[in-house]
């Protein structure tokens, strides 16, 4: 597998057969874990962002993460799409850097009872946040619907 076309940020990259690939990618994904018996997946959308803040319009990055997570979830009317929030790692301006813009890029899918996030501390830590401050922040938005 090629990783170049995703150092970029694979459903934000400059490049549309970039883009391609990073949702091929997520079908084949999707089919294994529905081979599996597993209704969700996770997105790690770790670069998904720029290092070079003139390199990609925010605006435009944002609505295409929405627009391949709505591919997504009419590839398979099942499964649910769990988005890791990326702080600072490895693209320091991420476009899902926390559990809020999660949220809202959730809220402008077609289904946002579809679409959530994954809580994990790891990257929290390595990003110099710690559990009593972060987590707190993630907890109540199981209650808003938010996580699946």
């Amino acid at each position: 597998m090629d990783g170049s076309h995703t150092v970029d940020g694979g459903f934000t990259s400059n490049s549309k057969t970039d883009r391609e690939f990073a949702l091929w990618r997520a079908y084949r994904s999707i089919d294994i874990a529905n081979e599996l018996g597993c209704d969700k997946i996770v997105l790690w959308l770790a670069r998904e962002g720029t290092l070079c803040a003139e390199s990609k319009n925010t605006i435009e990055g944002v609505k295409q993460i929405v627009d391949a997570i709505n591919k997504m979830l009419q590839y398979d009317p099942k499964i649910k799409v769990l988005i890791e929030s990326k702080p600072d790692e490895p693209i320091d301006r991420s476009f899902c850097g926390t559990m809020g813009h999660v949220m809202a890029v959730s809220s402008a899918t077609v289904d946002p009872s579809r679409v959530g996030g994954l809580l994990e501390s790891a990257h929290a830590i390595l990003a110099g946040l710690t559990l009593p401050t972060k987590l707190p922040l993630d907890w109540p938005l199981e209650n808003c619907g938010g996580c699946i």
